[in-house]
């Protein structure tokens, strides 16, 4: 899979990513990191970088995802509707949502996003193979 992960605005997202990133590149996926808010427009090949990704990463932690929701809905989301096969996975302070199933959907539970819950929510992926190409 290609993995287009937006890069952390702080220390604490940026290792994170860093975190995320490793993880799915181990596992046989390409992974590209991007800091640009128009992320859609980015080209990659030759192609819109939308449609070149298979799952978009996004971060806005240190809140719960119901804080973000209406900001999510109304500045990412709206950026990949266009592109229907595209699934974002979202982490935020409560947990990871993603695309994949009926917007919004929690498909990860912690109480606080840190490395040792996202260091659960990887080895909790392992065991479904979730995210590994073979």
């Amino acid at each position: 899979m290609k993995f287009l992960i937006k890069e952390g605005k702080n220390q604490i997202e940026e290792a994170l990513v860093y975190t995320i990133s490793d993880f799915l590149w181990n596992n046989g996926n390409t992974v590209l990191l991007n800091d640009a808010l128009e992320i859609g427009f980015s080209e990659i090949d030759g192609k819109n970088a939308l449609d070149y990704c298979d799952c978009i990463v996004l971060f806005k932690s240190f809140e719960p995802f119901a804080k973000h929701k209406c900001d999510f809905d109304a500045e990412d989301f709206k950026l990949f509707s266009d592109h229907r096969n595209l699934i974002v996975l979202f982490f935020s302070e409560d947990g990871v949502y993603t695309s994949a199933i009926p917007y919004p959907h929690k498909i990860y539970h912690f109480e606080t996003l840190n490395k040792e819950t996202l260091a659960d929510f990887l080895n909790w992926t392992k065991r479904w193979k979730l995210f590994l190409y073979t």
